[in-house]
């Protein structure tokens, strides 16, 4: 038996007028997923009422924890064990929802490190430190994702102070695997290491586009934050992706930024002065392309000669 108010009901519910402590949510869910391999499928077959108590009890997250994969379980259902392992290792839970337009996206976690992933690239060989982020995205209507899995969604995280057009997941040798779940869209993306950049606001924009869109989101040239663009009618989320500040490195950002550039620009000597950067509008949507590998799955990368 299915509840399709559920949602509802938890809505209703979710707002105590006194909360729990970290101790008691934290064992309250350990004893719901204690089974650790819990099925999403078997969860549904819960009875209502029971879902709803534990409501009362528990804040958004907690219940959003429970309601969705981890990031570890996402992993493994996209059939990448090797990640799975190092989201359960080293990786950090964020559980952070937005309803926004059509969509209601949920942050799952990150994780960053070498060779983490079963996963290769060509690319890989000159930027083995790779970050990876677990996102859940589900229609609001209910709609089941799998009638749409191919519609535009792009996930990026993005770095204050670099402009997001140019710096995203399609330049910085990105790519995601993703499957549906029981009508959830679950997504894992990748790309060049980000935590060397810990000392800057980090975001993971979400955006119902092919590309990066500026359309969606601001950007602010004096002080290099990013924000939505509130007037955007469609999609457009940002989470802040809070990594460890300690292992922010300078000189190793302004390397791999440098290199970076010698790849946008091949037979071009890199030059840092102003009128030498790249312009505003020279990798867009249409500098960029999807590649769709059995093994690699999705890579997006910046056309040949851009």
């Amino acid at each position: 038996m299915e509840y399709p108010d559920i949602d509802k009901i938890l809505k209703a519910t979710l707002s105590p007028s006194e909360c729990p402590s970290e101790e008691l949510n934290q064992k309250i869910l350990n004893q719901i997923k204690e089974s650790g391999k819990m099925k999403m499928k078997s969860k549904k077959i819960l009875m209502a009422a029971s879902i709803a108590l534990c409501a009362l009890l528990l804040p958004t997250s907690i219940y959003a924890a429970y309601k969705y994969l981890s990031p570890k379980e996402a992993a493994v259902e996209v059939g990448d064990n090797l990640l799975s392992e190092a989201f359960e290792k080293d990786g950090k839970e964020v559980i952070q929802t937005v309803t926004d337009g059509e969509y209601k996206v949920t942050y799952l976690g990150h994780v960053s490190g070498k060779s983490i992933s079963e996963r290769v690239a060509s690319s890989w060989d000159l930027h083995p430190e790779r970050t990876y982020v677990a996102v859940a995205i589900e229609k609001v209507d209910g709609t089941d994702m799998s009638k749409d899995f191919e519609e535009s969604l792009f996930v990026t995280p993005l770095i204050q102070g670099l402009k997001p057009w140019q710096y995203n997941i399609a330049s910085m040798n990105g790519g995601y695997v993703a499957d549906v779940i029981d009508g959830v869209h679950y997504r894992i993306i990748e790309c060049d290491n980000v935590e060397i950049f810990a000392d800057r606001n980090l975001y993971l924009a979400v955006s119902d586009t092919n590309f990066f869109s500026v359309e969606a989101f601001n950007y602010d040239e004096a002080t290099g934050l990013i924000t939505v663009n509130e007037d955007y009618k469609g999609t457009n989320v940002l989470f802040p992706m809070e990594l460890d500040p300690a292992k922010a490195d300078s000189k190793k950002a302004q390397e791999y930024l440098e290199q970076l550039e010698k790849e946008w620009n091949p037979t071009e000597e890199i030059d840092n002065s102003e009128e030498n950067n790249i312009d505003d509008e020279s990798i867009s949507a249409d500098d960029a392309e999807i590649i769709e590998d059995g093994d690699e799955g999705i890579i997006i990368r910046m056309k040949e000669g851009n």
